[in-house]
Order: structure tokens, then sequence, then C-alpha cells
């Protein structure tokens, strides 16, 4: 058995990507994503339905840093996702 894999294009994220825009896998078939440019928006794109989605995923706190240039997303592949805001130094990351 031969496996082929190939870049796919997905649907564009609804926002335009701004310095700070960031990238991960969760669960399997599921992305991740921050905006970036001093905005705390959160995202998930679901892989099997070629759909991003805005409302099943919680936006950053109203405490937290804004997301600006340097910021990165991670993740366990199973249930947590780790993320750096990025900016000035003294910022912190968050967990969700």
């Amino acid at each position: 058995m031969v496996l082929s894999f190939a870049w796919e294009p997905v649907a564009p994220c609804p926002y335009p990507e701004q310095p700070g825009a960031a990238l991960t896998t969760g669960l399997p078939g599921v992305i991740y994503a921050f905006v970036g440019g001093g905005t705390k928006k959160f995202l998930k794109h679901n892989c099997a339905n070629d759909q991003w989605d805005d409302a099943s995923v919680a936006d950053l706190p109203a405490e937290a840093v804004p997301v600006q240039a340097g910021g990165a997303l991670t993740s366990d592949l199973r249930d947590h996702i780790y993320a750096l805001v990025g900016g000035a130094a003294g910022s912190s990351g968050v967990t969700a």
C-alpha cells in the first residue's frame, strides 16, 4: 500500500492575518488560529467541512495581552493549546 500526501488549500481565514498570526493543530482534523495584529481573536478550522468557526472557541479573555508580532501557538495534540502573545517584554502566555 502506498500512501500519498499532498498540500491541499483550505477555505481562507475570515480575518486577514497580521503580525503575530499563528496556527496549530489540536484534535485530529482541527486547526486553531490567532489572527494577530493587536487583536484577541482566536478561531477554529474544521478540516472535515473546510469551515472556519468563530463561535465555538472563545477569544482571549479581556484581561489578556493582545496578540502582537511574535505570537505563537502549539498544542499537546489532545486537549491543551499553549499560546504566546508576542509583543513587548513582560507579556505573558495564555493556556486555553
